[in-house]
């Protein structure tokens, strides 16, 4: 069974927090600092725009709870789903510096977040350069994560595009210890899926029928259980991909560590 969520005033800054620690170890004054960032903490409902493309944009977005997606859609409603947000991640700390969104940011669950404003982050790296290259990380990861979307959309096939996807937030989702024991929760009906993969809504359905028949995952409900990880990972091609790989080289984790 899926964990159950904690209260929210215990779960603001905790997916980061945890996330971080997949990096290096955190002290108290840097674990204090990041918490900083849960306020003003705000919730948002389901279907809710958080960052609107081509509106005015200043901050970037925290996300404490729930999902969201980050899109863009043509005038005659086609959308691409760039990326997926969950717990932990930032979406995206490098806003502040452009004048209008690139991308709009929608919640598909009940949400907590926080709006991250430029000049915050600027205290946090001036205050700390560990910070700095933590949210360095961040986006490197995330710039990363996008190349494989790009990748797979564009050359891989369909039980390869759903399989690297499932792959993907399987491993994230234990980043941030919100996985279960074989698998993860994944709220989104197979049109966002569709939209994510660039696929159809029947080709869609046609390849998870697919790996649940071959035993790679069963689907109860929206909870996909990963009976094959072996065999999921070599479909997505995961090992090249690097995908689960969060850890730092050797001598510059060495260094950071000096650093405190």
């Amino acid at each position: 069974m899926a964990r159950s969520a904690p209260p929210v005033d215990a779960t603001a800054g905790s997916a980061l927090v945890t996330r971080l620690r997949q990096f290096i170890d955190l002290t108290t004054a840097e674990i204090a600092s990041l918490q900083s960032l849960t306020r003003p903490l705000r919730k948002a409902q389901p279907h809710e725009d958080l960052i609107t493309h081509g509106h005015a944009s200043s901050t970037a977005v925290l996300l404490h709870q729930g999902w969201a997606i980050r899109h863009r859609a043509l005038e005659d409603g086609r959308r691409q789903v760039l990326d997926f947000v969950i717990p932990g991640d930032f979406c995206d700390p490098s806003v502040f510096v452009t004048p209008v969104a690139g991308f709009s940011l929608t919640t598909i669950t009940c949400c907590t977040w926080t709006p991250v404003s430029g000049s915050a982050l600027l205290d946090l790296i001036a205050g700390s350069r560990r910070i700095g290259a933590m949210l360095w990380w961040l986006e490197a990861q995330e710039e990363s994560l996008l190349r494989d979307h790009l990748f797979a959309i564009g050359r891989m096939n369909a039980q390869e595009r759903l399989a690297s996807l499932i792959c993907e937030l399987w491993t994230r989702l234990k980043n941030v210890e919100l996985d279960i024991a074989d698998g993860f929760e994944w709220p989104v009906n197979q049109e966002v899926i569709a939209d994510a993969t660039g696929l159809s809504v029947v080709h869609v359905n046609r390849t998870l029928r697919w790996l649940e028949h071959e035993g790679i995952i069963r689907r109860t409900g929206r909870v996909y259980h990963v009976h094959n990880p072996e065999r999921l990972r070599y479909i997505a091609h995961a090992a090249k991909a690097g995908i689960g790989q969060t850890h730092l080289d050797p001598e510059i984790a060495a260094r950071l560590r000096c650093s405190h």
